[in-house]
């Protein structure tokens, strides 16, 4: 069996050759199917399988089917997936884009739910306290491909990957030397349209960790290093050195977390 086709190899014996449909990619490559599959996990198969004006009859009355703008291995992993019933282990960081936009394409909604689930995990949503996700930190090398990622989170409804997103930028860049990544990623955040929202949202979580940071300050004890007795500060209100080696007094310290932007963008019962 072809390596497009294994999600036709997990079922009976005579699945490949109950296919009644054929999914004609751009390149030529035909993938076998089933229309009741289709028709049940993507709304806009419906009509085509009903007899639409899209379908091919075939002298075997095996339907063809367009299905282009993908190619052959990213339309394998799409139909592997739905064939698995929408199984999480068929979902990796590196498919799940491609699965998400095939799917937000042919109204898959559940499926790209899974996706965005998949590479929220993998990008630290579930993570307590300061966390750069090595998923995250990896991705940030490439500026094109951080900012690919968030677009794409956008555009097809992933709202927990975008937030995970949202949240690492704001995180990289809160330090005293941010990397110039960050500081790249923000600014272009600022000037793509499409992540304008993303932009507006990371400078409403700055503002919430400076509230933080000034209301912790303002209740802070008195500093009792021999730094601050050696300086004579009654207030011991510049205390640097205690703010340095107290890491929850940072600015980063008072960031809210992945799940806190997911709620920012109106999206916290996802």
């Amino acid at each position: 069996m072809a390596k497009t086709q294994r999600y036709l190899a997990s079922g009976p014996h005579d699945l490949l050759n109950s296919c009644d449909v054929l999914l004609k990619l751009e390149d030529g490559t035909e993938l076998p199917a089933h229309s009741q599959v289709l028709a049940r996990c993507m709304p806009v198969f419906s009509g085509m399988v009903d007899g639409g004006p899209l379908l091919q009859a075939s002298p075997s009355n095996v339907v063809s089917v367009p299905f282009g703008d993908c190619s052959s291995e990213e339309a394998g992993r799409f139909l592997s997936a739905v064939y698995s019933f929408r199984a999480h282990e068929h979902i990796d960081e590196h498919s799940a884009l491609s699965i998400a936009r095939l799917s937000h394409k042919y109204g898959v909604e559940d499926l790209v739910k899974l996706c965005d689930d998949a590479l929220a995990e993998k990008a630290g949503i579930y993570s307590k306290g300061e966390s750069l996700p090595i998923y995250l930190k990896n991705l940030e090398m490439d500026v094109e491909g951080f900012l690919y990622t968030m677009k794409c989170a956008t555009l097809y409804g992933m709202p927990k990957l975008l937030a995970c997103c949202e949240y690492y930028i704001a995180l990289s860049s809160s330090g005293l030397q941010p990397t110039t990544n960050a500081v790249a990623l923000r600014v272009r955040c600022l000037s793509e349209p499409l992540l304008r929202r993303s932009s507006s949202r990371i400078a409403e979580g700055f503002c919430i960790a400076f509230q933080g940071l000034a209301e912790h300050a303002s209740r802070r004890q008195p500093c009792k290093c021999a730094c601050c007795l050696g300086r004579n500060d009654p207030g011991y209100t510049s205390c640097n050195c205690h703010i340095a080696a107290t890491p929850k007094e940072k600015l980063s310290g008072f960031l809210p977390g992945p799940k806190a932007f997911l709620k920012m963008a109106g999206a916290e019962k996802y």
